[in-house]
């Protein structure tokens, strides 16, 4: 396999944004800012089935009557989670008050962050493209990392939506490496060959 491509180039750089995004903030503000998001798309994929039902005698398409159910369910529980969670956003420590711990555990959450939504892309790429993950992501050296994280949110993801009915993303494809023992047995055979020939050539 050969060096880093442009593609891994991008996603180092993205991780390391988002890992220094956090390790600034600290891990609870940044935690209490993911978690109305977190919370309200969770909430707006298990709740689609339920909803999509009454968005379909006004929206007479089925990917906007989708779309219009996971916006605004999305949308309320992101409020509703924000208000909850405003107090606590009041009291967290800013700028030079972080402490060191609160730093390098918002660097490992940014890290993750980042993973997660490089999965997330690479789910919606995939799908975009008959469920195959372009070449250009399945080139990179960080591929396995990301195909990991996208394997994790494709089992979170509720069965009956699409990125659940979707099959696994495929890995990337590896190039077989060269058997050993073939080698010694090839090298076997080319030994007995020429032990072989020189008999005959004594014989003759």
């Amino acid at each position: 396999m050969g060096g880093l491509t442009p593609i891994d180039g991008a996603i180092l750089l993205f991780i390391g944004a988002s890992a220094y995004h956090a390790l600034v903030r600290g891990f609870v503000s940044e935690a209490l800012s993911m978690t109305a998001a977190i919370v309200a798309a969770i909430a707006a994929l298990w709740s689609r089935p339920l909803f999509v039902t009454l968005a379909d005698d006004f929206v007479p398409s089925g990917w906007m009557a989708n779309l219009i159910t996971l916006a605004v369910v999305f949308a309320l529980v992101f409020m509703a989670v924000s208000f909850l969670t405003a107090p606590m956003r009041a009291n967290v420590k800013r700028g030079d008050d972080v402490g060191f711990l609160d730093r390098m555990l918002g660097f490992f959450f940014g890290i993750a962050r980042a993973l997660l939504a490089l999965g997330f892309f690479l789910i919606i790429a995939s799908l975009a493209n008959q469920g195959q993950p372009p070449g250009q992501l399945t080139d990179a050296r960080l591929y396995p990392l990301v195909n990991t994280s996208a394997r994790l949110l494709q089992s979170l993801a509720p069965g009956d939506s699409q990125i659940g009915r979707s099959d696994p993303i495929s890995p990337a494809e590896i190039p077989d490496s060269p058997d050993e023992g073939s080698y010694e047995d090839r090298d076997r055979n080319r030994l007995d060959e020429l032990i072989g020939n020189a008999s005959e050539d004594d014989d003759g």
